[in-house]
């Protein structure tokens, strides 16, 4: 367990997996609050910096041996997306995550863009105002994305399907390439 001192404590689980997955945590660990009304090149340097630390995870996790890579999917806390179901819409209005799919079938909207990447390949990035969702593509066998959350990530509130959405943020990429 971290633990981060600011005004409230945090409590964060890391990995026994990967030990540098602790020190790539606490170097998100800036307590700042993003949102819609933050500058963009802002954005664009907190996103990098998730974007980092996400990249480094996604390798330390493909070393994983297949066994070892059960056991991480199965006792973490691993977003499992319901098999021939989908997501619905959602906005947040503040803070940002990104996606990394562990397993084939995770297909991803984002602002009306469709990505579709294989395990380990690329990272999908949810700025604050993106219009988002998830789906299992076949629904064969669970879609399993590793999540990052940071900067005061607010609970989404769903929205209709297809809602217009703020276009923020234009010149930061939402899909992006790893491999």
């Amino acid at each position: 367990m971290v633990e981060a001192k600011t005004d409230k404590k945090i409590g964060l689980s890391a990995p026994s997996f990967f030990p540098q997955f602790y020190y790539l945590l606490l170097s998100l660990l800036k307590i700042k609050i993003v949102n819609e009304l933050t500058d963009e090149r802002e954005i664009k340097k907190l996103a990098y910096q998730l974007i980092e630390s996400m990249t480094n995870s996604s390798s330390e996790i493909e070393k994983l041996s297949p066994e070892e890579f059960d056991k991480f999917i199965n006792t973490r806390r691993v977003r499992r997306l319901p098999l021939e179901k989908n997501a619905k819409e959602k906005v947040y209005s503040q803070g940002m995550h990104v996606y990394l799919p562990l397993t084939n079938g995770v297909v991803s909207f984002v602002n009306g863009n469709v990505y579709d990447p294989k395990p380990f390949e690329s990272l999908v990035l949810v700025l604050p105002g993106d219009v988002h969702r998830h789906i299992s593509r076949n629904g064969t066998e669970p879609a399993i994305v590793l999540t990052m959350n940071t900067f005061c990530l607010t609970w989404g509130h769903k929205v209709k399907f297809n809602a217009p959405n703020s276009e923020r943020f234009p010149s930061i990429k939402r899909h992006i390439r790893i491999k």
